[in-house]
């Protein structure tokens, strides 16, 4: 992998770090209501830092590939993006404050996913600690935006067959055309509200309850 990521541009003088990790994770649940089933799933994951100098100026980049089995890796597009942030970054310098377009990395518009995400768990919502607590029906974002959750994506790195508490996994529209349709749930928090969960428990382990969580969140055009 080394070796992969200097070829990529003459510009890359050393490798910071290079991880590789796979994980198998067998999950059962048997609760009161009767359920009883489980599950196995894998996950794999490759990173790469490298450095860049051009003259006196160094900098560092770095990339990451994920997925269900070794074979879902894509071993040239990690170094190539590992190598392409490095570079990207020589001779940057400080702009003025200004209003402009911007355009988000996708890894960046990840983690404003996340931030959202959080805020829509029906528990931070009935906590009070969400922006969006009252706003089901309201225009949020542009109308040419669609929001969802699904657990149930083939080979999706959060996709389960069922949630923590047994709730058999699915599609939720989260925001349709900008329009925020739902909160999501699992059961405690579902009933709170009188309505049913959306297959979003989460556990840490056996020995924890289940809380609200996500499983592949993401956006798409309308």
């Amino acid at each position: 992998m080394e070796t992969l990521t200097k070829s990529k541009d003459a510009r890359i003088v050393d490798i910071n770090n290079v991880m590789y990790d796979d994980s198998i994770y067998e999950t059962a649940i048997l609760n009161s209501a009767g359920f009883c089933d489980k599950y196995k799933t894998t996950t794999c994951l490759i990173y790469v830092s490298a450095i860049s100098k051009q003259g006196e100026d160094t900098s560092t980049g770095d990339f990451f590939g994920c997925g269900r089995t070794p074979g879902d890796l894509d071993l040239e597009e990690v170094a190539e993006k590992a190598a392409g942030r490095s570079v990207s970054i020589l001779g940057g310098k400080k702009i003025k404050s200004q209003r402009v377009d911007l355009l988000l990395d996708p890894i960046v518009s990840a983690q404003f996913l996340g931030v959202i995400a959080g805020t829509l768990t029906a528990d931070s919502v009935q906590k009070r600690k969400s922006l969006f607590e009252g706003k089901i029906g309201q225009k949020i974002f542009s109308i040419d935006l669609d929001i969802f959750d699904d657990g149930a994506i083939p080979d999706g790195l959060s996709s389960k067959p069922f949630d923590g508490e047994g709730v058999i996994k699915g599609k939720t529209c989260v925001f349709k055309d900008g329009y925020l349709k739902t909160y999501l749930y699992n059961t405690y928090t579902a009933r709170k509200d009188k309505t049913l969960s959306t297959g979003n428990a989460v556990r840490a382990s056996y020995r924890s309850t289940p809380e609200v969580g996500i499983s592949n969140f993401y956006l798409e055009p309308s």
